[in-house]
C-alpha cells in the first residue's frame, strides 16, 4: 500500500502490525516511513527515540538500517551498542561493517569514543618490560574482529581498572620482583572496532567495494589522489559499455552500483548524450503512429522515463494523452533507495574527490544540501505515484531466451516495464533508446519515446505550441539525442527566451550536428530557415509593443 501511495491505509496496518510485534524490524521501518510520508516526522523521531533497539528482530540489513535512522535521531549510546553486536553476530558481512563505520561518521563522534579510564566498555593497551605489548577490550564474550577481550571482573581487568594513559600498575612474579606495565593508551571499544574495520577491511573482504586502506607520508595526499585518479578511470571505463557498447542505462548503473537517473547525469557529465533515438524521419514518423493508436489506452514508463517526466512535470500531458499511466514497483524502489542515501549522509562530515578532464574536484557536503535532495526525490516519487497506477511484477512463467539471457545479466526487475507492457497490451514508453531496443527483442512490445508523444499530441492539438517547446528545451537541456526541431517550435523556443539565450542554445545543439538528418522534412537547413522566417515576420498588431526581434 505505501509503495501504491494509499499512505493513510498503509499507515493504520502497519500500526496494526507493529502493536501485534513491536520487535520486527522491517515493519518498524515501514512505519517511520509511513510517518514521514503523512506528515508526522516528529511522532517518528520520537519513535526512533524510544525504540528498545536490542530487542529488535530481523534481518542483519533491516536492523542496521534501523539502527542508522536512530543514531540519526540523536541516540547514539543505544545505536552504537546495537551495532556493535551486530557486527559481532554478523563479522562476515561486509555491508554490516561498512554501517558501523558509517556510524562513526557521525559528528562529534559516538558514545565511548573518548574514554579516559579504563573499565567496562574500554580497550586499553598496554606496555610492559622490554617493550612488550598487550591490548584487550573490557567486554562480555568471546574474541571478534581480532579483538581480543577480557571480564570486566577477570584479574587484569581489576588491575587497570579507573587507571588512565600513562598510569603504571605491577603484576606480581612467583619469586622475583613484580613488572611494572605503564597504560599506553585507553578508548572505546566502539572506536576500537571502528579501527579495525577501516584498518582490515580489504583483507577481511577481498574483492569487496567499500573501504581501501592507504599508507601515506605526513602531508602527503598524493597516494590517495592516485586512487581517486583510478577509480574514476574505470568508472569511465566501466561506462563505454553504455557509450561503445550499447547497453542500457539501468544495465550499466547497476555494474557502477547506482541507478539509471545519476548515471544518465555522469553521462552528460562525460559530454556525452543520452542515446533515446536513432534520429532518422521513418523512425520518428512511426513512434507518432504508435503514440497516436495508444491514445487512451495508456502507456508503461520504466524507470528512467518516468524520473524525467516527473521532473519535466510533463505526466499530467502524458496522462491526458493516454489516459492511463503505468509503472512498476522497481521505480519506487529506485526512488526510495535513492532517498535513502541521502538521509543516510545527514550528520555526518562528508567531503568528496573526484577525477574529471584531468583535475581534481573536492565538494564538501552539508546537511541542508541533503534534505534539499531529499525534498526532490520525495516530490519527484509522489508525482510519479499519483500520476501512475503502480504494479508488482512477476516474471512471467514462460519468458524468451533472450529475456532469461537479460535477467541474468542484469537483475530480476531489469524487464519489469516491457513485461507490463506487454501484459497490457499497451506502448513502452521510454527515453532510454538501447533499453527499447532490448525491451522489444525480449518480449516484442511496442514502444517510443517522450517527445514522439508530446510531437503526436501537439500535432492533434492536445498539448499548446508553448508547452511542447518548454519541453524540447527540457529534452534537449538533458541531451536526450537525438531532438527534433521544427520552425514553430524552434520560434516559440525564441520567443520565451530571454536575452542570455540560454533556451534556445540548448536546443541549437541538436541543428545541423554530426547525427543531423538534413534531408528529411525536419533537416537543419529547413528548420532554421522557417524558425528565422517566423522570428523575422512582422507581428500582429495586438503583439506590438512585445519583445523585438533577435538572433
Amino acid at each position: 500500500m505505501l509503495d501504491l501511495n494509499r499512505v493513510p491505509e498503509a499507515l493504520a496496518l502497519l500500526r496494526r502490525l507493529r502493536d501485534a510485534e513491536e520487535s520486527n524490524t522491517y515493519v518498524t521501518l515501514r512505519l517511520i516511513e509511513a510517518m514521514r510520508r503523512s506528515g508526522q516526522a516528529k511522532a517518528a523521531r520520537k519513535l526512533l527515540r524510544s525504540l528498545p533497539l536490542a530487542q529488535m528482530k530481523g534481518t542483519p540489513e533491516h536492523a542496521m538500517m534501523l539502527i542508522t535512522q536512530v543514531a540519526a535521531e540523536g541516540n547514539r549510546e543505544d545505536a552504537y551498542a546495537a551495532a556493535y553486536d551486530l557486527v559481532r553476530r554478523h563479522p562476515d558481512r561486509p555491508d554490516i561493517a561498512l554501517g558501523y563505520v558509517g556510524l562513526g561518521l557521525l559528528r562529534n563522534g559516538g558514545p565511548g569514543f573518548r574514554m579516559k579510564e579504563a573499565g567496562p566498555g574500554a580497550f586499553v593497551a598496554l606496555e610492559g618490560p622490554a617493550g612488550t605489548r598487550r591490548a584487550f577490550a573490557l567486554d562480555d564474550g568471546p574474541e571478534f574482529f581480532g579483538i581480543p577481550v577480557e571480564a570486566p571482573g577477570s584479574p587484569i581487568a581489576r588491575l587497570v581498572a579507573g587507571k588512565r594513559r600513562g598510569d603504571t600498575f605491577e603484576i606480581p612474579k612467583m619469586g622475583g620482583h613484580p613488572e611494572t606495565w605503564t597504560i599506553a593508551s585507553v578508548h572505546g571499544k566502539y572506536l576500537q572496532l571502528h579501527h579495525r574495520i577501516m584498518e582490515e577491511f580489504e583483507i577481511r573482504y577481498p574483492g569487496v567495494p567499500g573501504l581501501s586502506r592507504l599508507t601515506m607520508k605526513e602531508g602527503d595526499v598524493s597516494e590517495a589522489l592516485a586512487m581517486v585518479r583510478r577509480s574514476a578511470e574505470q568508472n569511465e571505463r566501466t561506462a563505454k559499455l553504455y557509450l561503445d557498447e550499447n547497453m542500457p542505462l539501468s544495465m550499466v548503473a547497476r555494474a557502477l552500483g547506482g541507478d539509471p537517473v545519476g548515471f544518465a547525469q555522469y553521462v552528460r557529465t562525460l559530454g556525452a548524450d543520452v542515446a533515446t533515438c536513432t534520429g532518422s524521419g521513418e523512425e520518428r514518423v512511426a513512434a507518432c503512429a504508435t503514440a497516436l493508436a495508444a491514445r487512451g489506452r495508456g502507456a508503461v514508463l520504466d524507470p528512467y522515463t518516468a524520473w524525467v517526466a516527473a521532473e519535466m512535470d510533463l505526466l499530467p500531458t502524458l496522462r491526458s494523452w493516454f489516459g492511463t499511466l503505468h509503472a512498476s514497483e522497481a521505480c519506487i524502489r529506485m526512488i526510495e533507495r535513492m532517498i535513502d542515501k541521502q538521509r543516510q549522509g545527514i550528520g555526518h562530515r562528508q567531503m568528496t574527490v573526484s577525477w574529471h578532464e584531468n583535475q581534481f574536484y573536492r565538494e564538501e557536503i552539508d546537511d541542508d544540501f541533503l534534505r534539499s535532495q531529499i525534498a526532490v526525490l520525495e516530490a519527484g516519487r509522489d508525482k510519479i505515484v499519483a500520476a501512475c497506477e503502480i504494479h508488482s511484477i512477476l516474471v512471467p512463467d514462460e519468458t524468451s531466451e533472450v529475456a532469461d539471457k537479460m535477467l541474468e545479466m542484469a537483475g530480476s526487475s531489469f524487464l519489469d516495464a516491457a513485461f507490463l507492457a506487454r501484459e497490457r497490451g499497451v506502448p513502452l514508453l521510454s527515453d532510454d533508446a538501447r533499453y527499447r531496443t532490448w525491451a522489444t527483442a525480449a518480449t516484442g512490445c511496442r514502444s517510443l519515446w517522450l517527445q514522439a508523444a508530446l510531437m503526436a499530441a501537439t500535432e492533434a492539438g492536445a498539448l499548446s505550441a508553448a508547452d511542447y517547446a518548454t519541453a524540447v528545451v527540457g529534452l534537449a537541456a538533458r541531451q536526450h539525442s537525438f531532438v527534433s526541431l521544427e520552425g514553430d517550435a524552434l520560434h516559440e523556443i525564441c520567443r520565451q527566451d530571454d536575452d542570455r539565450l540560454h533556451r534556445l542554445r540548448a536546443a541549437l545543439r541538436y541543428i545541423g550536428g554530426s547525427g543531423a538528418e538534413m534531408t528529411s522534412p525536419h533537416g537543419g537547413r529547413r528548420i532554421s530557415r522557417d524558425g528565422l522566417g517566423l522570428r523575422w515576420r512582422p507581428a500582429p498588431p495586438e503583439e506590438e509593443g512585445g519583445d523585438g526581434p533577435r538572433v
